[in-house]
């Protein structure tokens, strides 16, 4: 079975499109059937809307968790589409540290903050990734963000040192644009971490997995970032 991490994006057939689709509609889903169609299975942008690999429960082998997010907004929020995928529905994936390299227009003060980002020396070594609504626009061509989104950023591969050296630079990069710098850690373990809580002396942290959420020991959070040497 492939292993699969949060944030990823996933590229669906269409086959596994409209299997999704017709199971909501069946389900009596109260999410309006033109904002499914619309996100599930017409063309938008650059391409069709991708999955993203979210937390849920265990899943048979070859099954995933994965979940869609519409452009439109329903209630002040955009809908999010819970799923289940099979891996003979997935096309492809698509990594969140190839991201920051895409081509993509930079209309507002998110997307060139991330522009920035991609410019430093991490980004370069595949060590920071781009999750969230910017991700989403960088992979559709749609309006995901506006000026006052989050840049919701992914470091791995990371020792403590250099995650304090990489945050300093995004938190100096977010007051330069005015944007608000989200940054999970990435954990050899499967779990991410906030970043913030690494650095305010908590004797535990809050561990999103792919299955479940944990509160993780700060010593076992650290000797697991000291193997990223």
């Amino acid at each position: 079975m492939k292993e699969f991490r949060r944030h990823d994006l996933l590229k669906i057939s269409f086959e596994g499109r409209s299997r999704i689709f017709q199971e909501l509609v069946n389900s009596g889903t109260e999410l309006p059937t033109q904002i499914l169609s619309d996100t599930l299975l017409n063309f938008c942008g650059k391409d069709r809307i991708p999955a993203v690999v979210r937390r849920g429960p265990v899943q048979p082998e070859g099954y995933v968790n994965a979940g869609f997010v519409s452009v439109q907004v329903i209630n002040g929020s955009k809908a999010k589409i819970a799923c289940t995928v099979s891996e003979s529905e997935i096309v492809d994936l698509i990594s969140p540290y190839v991201l920051p390299f895409c081509k993509y227009n930079e209309r507002n003060k998110c997307l060139e903050a991330l522009r920035a980002v991609s410019a430093m020396p991490e980004a370069e070594n595949g060590k920071i990734g781009v999750a969230g609504s910017a991700a989403m626009e960088v992979v559709t061509g749609l309006s995901y963000t506006n000026d006052e989104s989050d840049l919701d950023i992914i470091i791995r591969d990371s020792n403590l040192k250099e995650v304090f050296k990489t945050c300093t630079n995004l938190i100096r990069i977010g007051q330069q644009y005015d944007v608000s710098m989200d940054v999970e850690v990435q954990l050899k373990n499967g779990y991410g971490v906030k970043a913030k809580e690494l650095f305010i002396g908590s004797s535990t942290l809050l561990g999103k997995g792919l299955f479940d959420v944990q509160l993780l020991e700060r010593a076992e959070v650290e000797d697991l970032l000291k193997d990223n040497k």
